[in-house]
């Protein structure tokens, strides 16, 4: 009986030891859990495999769609200073679009993608991106108040220095955008997010 005991004990003893053998079934499925690696590890964020990774996508494109609402009414406000029409609501749609802007980049700058793959290099373009709109906002905004201050010619207002800027700036931002549009699309495939063409940034 003593006999027994004992090598009860020391079978007991070996068990708990942790000399480096495989889990009991018990054991192996106490660390099975959903959404781990083989090693029991979330997948590294880096890689662009995480759902940290994907929240950190969503993040900017929910910027993105916010985005998307503040330039409805910037090229008609163009075509219609270009007509001499209602100048004054003109600017002031320029003003509201680069406070937007502005808005939204001050946001930008505070998005964490250092989980998602390629997305330090997509949000500096699309920050350079949205910088150059805002100026090119202002000077539309320019434009339009010296226009209306003065005479109000349809055959000249593309020759204003103002435009001439805002054409520049707007230039910038076309570049950006699309520079852009080419990394967050592959991102936006990855986690089946929005794709977006350079003229809807």
């Amino acid at each position: 009986m003593l006999a027994t005991l004992l090598f009860i004990g020391f079978g007991t003893h070996l068990v708990g030891s942790g000399d480096g053998s495989a889990p009991t079934g018990s054991e192996a499925a106490s660390t099975d859990t959903g959404g781990l690696g083989g090693d029991g590890q979330t997948p590294a964020d880096g890689t662009g495999t995480g759902s940290a990774a994907r929240d950190q996508a969503a993040a900017v494109d929910a910027l993105l769609q916010e985005n998307a609402g503040t330039r409805s009414g910037v090229g008609a406000a163009v075509a219609s200073v270009q007509h001499c029409d209602t100048l004054s609501n003109d600017a002031d749609v320029f003003s509201h679009a680069a406070t937007a802007r502005r808005d939204l980049l001050a946001r930008l700058d505070h998005l964490n993608v250092d989980g998602l793959s390629g997305g330090d290099q997509a949000l500096t373009d699309l920050r350079t991106a949205w910088s150059a709109s805002a100026e090119a906002d202002d000077a539309y905004r320019q434009w339009a108040e010296s226009l209306n201050s003065g005479d109000c010619s349809p055959d000249n207002t593309g020759n204003a220095p103002e435009f001439q800027d805002a054409a520049e700036a707007s230039g910038r931002a076309t570049e950006a955008k699309k520079k852009f549009v080419g990394e967050w699309n592959d991102i936006a495939d990855r986690y089946g997010l929005t794709r977006y063409s350079w003229d809807n940034v």
